[in-house]
């Protein structure tokens, strides 16, 4: 298999599918330039040297690594998807993205296994000008990566935890040249109950009235 990247935008999935890599024995490195997690190893590696070298170490010992494109400046993250074999996912509904994001950082729980069934969460409220101004960012991201992207795959993360989520992943596979070894497995964690959020936003959110009329104001894509 050849060295790859899966570059990863905010709340689209990307963890998941670092796990699935994993388990079919597809070493793959988890966002190396996290601020919280192996104490800034690969920062520090990347700062004394450059980030070229921080990734031919990296791939000493892995095949692939994943990367949340919020954890580098946009310089280093064009470098990145102009080098290597790139993995681009997103979520095609940006609102949803927002959202997620918005939850996530107000409750601190960024992965669907963290919660326990049926768990309670308190609702949260949404700020308005921040909502907008994370569209607009996020919006853009992804335009400019789109635009940069040289060796890829694009995959949306609604389509990879959908009902054809197994094709979509079969792609992946392909293009990195490698085999999906466990299958059944595989399936069990791409099953869209186990990524798909299934409960409605006005839940979650305390002032979603005022969200939505944004949303409509703006004619942004309303959530699902």
């Amino acid at each position: 298999p050849k060295n790859f990247m899966i570059f990863a935008h905010p709340r689209c999935g990307s963890s998941q599918l670092t796990n699935i890599l994993n388990l079919n024995e597809i070493n793959t490195f988890y966002e190396p330039f996290s601020t919280t997690r192996y104490e800034r190893k690969y920062r520090k590696i990347m700062e004394k040297y450059d980030l070229k070298t921080t990734i031919n170490y990296i791939f000493q010992n892995n095949i692939g690594f994943k990367h949340d494109c919020l954890h580098l400046p946009q310089k280093e993250c064009i470098q990145l998807i102009t080098w290597y074999p790139t993995i681009f996912i997103y979520r095609n509904n940006i609102t949803n993205t927002v959202l997620s994001h918005q939850t996530a950082l107000k409750t601190n729980i960024w992965h669907k296994e963290q919660t326990i069934e049926n768990k309670y969460i308190e609702q949260i409220e949404i700020i308005p000008e921040k909502f907008l101004e994370n569209i607009k960012k996020f919006s853009y991201m992804i335009a400019l990566y789109k635009i940069n992207l040289k060796n890829h795959i694009q995959i949306q993360y609604e389509e990879l935890y959908g009902q054809n989520g197994y094709q979509q992943l079969e792609k992946i596979f392909e293009f990195i040249k490698k085999d999906i070894k466990y299958p059944e497995m595989t399936k069990e964690l791409l099953s869209p109950e186990k990524k798909l959020n299934l409960t409605p936003w006005p839940q979650f959110i305390s002032n979603w009235s005022e969200i939505e009329k944004l949303i409509q104001e703006n004619n942004l894509q309303m959530p699902n």
